[in-house]
């Protein structure tokens, strides 16, 4: 007989099984693209997945929480380590709010942008 996680831990497993996908999905297309890549994901990874979320300027640590524009909590992190040449792009503003601009920007009426501007 299957035993069921309560409703609260499966939550809190869906972003790493999404994270997860989306690391081994990716991965495989840049390999298939002809260069070395690796997935990273929380609990198999050889990087420090939380610094290199902060370096990379997507989440900000916040009274010890990491957080990101828009969803502030309640995500997963995941990295690719490869070969393939990237431009690197400017770092958020350490000002930046965590909130949505507008109703606007919420229901994608002008299309993306990042969330640290």
């Amino acid at each position: 007989m299957e035993s069921l996680a309560p409703i609260g831990c499966m939550a809190a497993t869906k972003p790493d099984a999404r994270a997860t996908e989306v690391a081994v999905v990716l991965a495989g297309y840049i390999r298939a693209l002809g260069y070395s890549a690796r997935g990273h994901v929380s609990g198999n990874t050889l990087l420090n997945l939380e610094a290199l979320a902060q370096r990379a300027g997507i989440v900000r640590a916040d009274h010890g929480l990491l957080k990101m524009p828009f969803l502030k909590t309640g995500f997963a992190l995941a990295a690719i380590s490869t070969d393939l040449p990237l431009e690197i792009d400017l770092p958020i503003a350490a000002d930046a709010s965590l909130d949505w601009p507008d109703s606007d920007a919420y229901m994608g009426k002008h299309g993306t942008r990042p969330g640290w501007e």
